[in-house]
């Protein structure tokens, strides 16, 4: 899966970095950064809500995503930490959703989970 990111990275306002944003992070969303990077750097939503213990997309949004999206804003991040890749099988139309950790922040993810 292909997504399109900035390629460099910089401050993070009180963080300082990617690692140290990630580091601050609570359990759940911590829990759902490392399911994402143990698959590879992508996972589908399915996988992700049985790996954080989340029974749907809403639930996953609510205890999970949005507080990662709202402290990143918070502090000033531009880049995304976990983006949402929408897939439609051409054949059977089914819509499949993948969540992604950018391939130019993956590595400081795994330095603030200390992977």
């Amino acid at each position: 899966m292909d997504i399109n990111s900035s390629t460099t990275l910089k401050p993070i306002g009180a963080f300082g970095t990617i690692s140290s944003f990630v580091a601050a992070l609570k359990a759940e969303p911590k829990l759902a950064l490392r399911a994402i990077v143990k698959a590879g750097g992508e996972i589908l939503d399915e996988d992700l809500c049985r790996a954080v213990g989340a029974p749907d997309n809403l639930s996953l949004a609510g205890r999970v995503l949005s507080p990662i999206a709202r402290l990143a804003n918070s502090a000033g991040l531009q880049q995304r930490i976990i983006a949402k890749m929408p897939s439609i099988d051409a054949k059977t139309k089914e819509r499949t959703l993948y969540y992604v950790i950018p391939p130019d922040v993956i590595d400081e993810v795994k330095q603030g989970l200390e992977m």
